[in-house]
């Protein structure tokens, strides 16, 4: 508008001394005047850029873009912002947000306030209704400075994430819902299977050798039961495990009781095989670990070894103390594992199993449950074993008596 206002100056002077010759000593400065002005204003608008499409293409961008933008300078006034953010931070008599201070504006969020007052990097979530809606923004917050890094004001940065939140908190419930009924119905399937065990023990306890045929199909009957009972325990402690939150009872406890108790369901499934057991334990080792944890990862580990021995076999139990570790070991002289089979027993993407010797089939969770629990205590699972050579099952764990 200057620009062409002096720059139109100088014309309009030549055309009144032409017809009018008497002012033109009046008019000569005024031309020479209107001249130079109009060549500062045009130096000034080529060197400021002022007739680039930047800012005209700045205002697109930002007005069509999918984030909303608040600019505050250092006395915390708003001195830019988009739609969205103004369509957020308007309030119900649709006043203007620029020129408005932040405390006037973003009363609702005092962490945004305190953001913008110290003029620091900061990321918040929000949230506010829109009529009827409840939408969530997440607000990133970020000072910008000068060439001397002298701080100039906050940006921040508005990003609707109201979609996503909905995702989350139907995942969430729907979490819920399954952890209920997971939890409901193993209760109904785990119950009536202990006390199957139960009773099938009390019929081979009294079973005489005079009746082969029916002792032959208790005892198939009895490791078809506990081989599921034992499936039962190893997915609900997996499931357990995968729970956020899932809490260990530490504490210091003695090694030979524990695979007392862990070796009792399975002494009749090594006599099916006519397998001997031994166990080389003193007395007076001990760990620290969870008690029905040690006591499901040494029934895991006994079952298997059990599994894979041949009729007649051995299977030992030790333990050893080293400095402030104990290990538990659990052998066999079975069938042993190749290199590719022990690296499918770490790989914790993988749930197959392999058939044992009389057939006994799984699931393969047993091995990566009494992993996880390990890992939750501080402890580790070692394997030492070769193609038919047996296998060796060592379990370290931190020694009971520094607690």
């Amino acid at each position: 508008m200057w620009l062409l206002l002096f720059g139109s100056i100088p014309m309009s002077v030549e055309m009144m001394k032409l017809f009018m010759p008497t002012l033109s000593p009046w008019l000569l400065p005024l031309s020479v005047y209107s001249g130079i002005c109009g060549m500062i204003m045009f130096w000034i608008i080529v060197r400021k850029k002022l007739f680039s499409s930047v800012p005209m293409a700045r205002n697109i961008v930002v007005e069509t873009m999918r984030e909303g933008m608040l600019i505050m300078n250092t006395t915390g006034k708003i001195i830019d912002s988009n739609k969205l953010a103004r369509l957020l931070l308007e309030d119900d008599n649709n006043r203007p947000i620029l020129g408005r201070s932040y405390r006037d504006v973003l009363t609702a969020w005092p962490q945004w306030q305190s953001a913008c007052a110290d003029m620091e990097d900061c990321r918040i979530e929000i949230s506010t209704r829109t009529g009827h809606e409840k939408k969530s923004y997440i607000v990133n917050v970020y000072p910008f400075f000068t060439q001397r890094q002298r701080k100039l004001g906050t940006i921040s940065i508005i990003i609707d994430i109201t979609e996503k939140q909905q995702a989350l908190e139907q995942i969430a419930h729907l979490n819920q819902m399954k952890d209920q009924l997971f939890t409901a119905v193993s209760h109904d399937i785990r119950n009536p299977l202990a006390v199957q065990v139960n009773l099938l023990e009390l019929l081979e306890q009294d079973n005489g050798p005079s009746n082969q045929a029916g002792n032959e199909i208790i005892h198939a009957l009895g490791e078809q039961i506990r081989n599921t009972y034992t499936i039962v325990e190893n997915l609900m402690e997996w499931f357990r495990g995968q729970k956020e939150g899932i809490m260990l009872h530490p504490e210091s406890l003695l090694v030979s009781d524990i695979v007392e108790e862990a070796c009792r369901l399975l002494l009749l499934n090594c006599e099916m095989k006519k397998l001997t057991l031994h166990v080389h334990i003193d007395d007076d080792i001990r760990v620290y670990f969870d008690r029905e944890a040690l006591i499901l990862v040494i029934r895991n580990l006994l079952s298997n070894a059990i599994k894979y021995s041949n009729q007649g076999g051995m299977i030992q139990i030790s333990a050893i103390p080293t400095e402030s570790r104990v290990e538990i070991s659990v052998s066999d002289n079975g069938v042993g594992m190749s290199e590719e089979q022990i690296r499918h027993v770490f790989d914790e993407t993988r749930f197959d199993s392999t058939v044992g010797t009389a057939g006994e089939k799984g699931t393969g969770l047993g091995l990566l449950v009494s992993r996880q629990f390990l890992q939750m205590c501080g402890g580790y699972l070692k394997v030492h074993t070769k193609p038919g050579s047996g296998s060796n099952f060592t379990i370290v764990l931190e020694g009971g008596d520094l607690r």
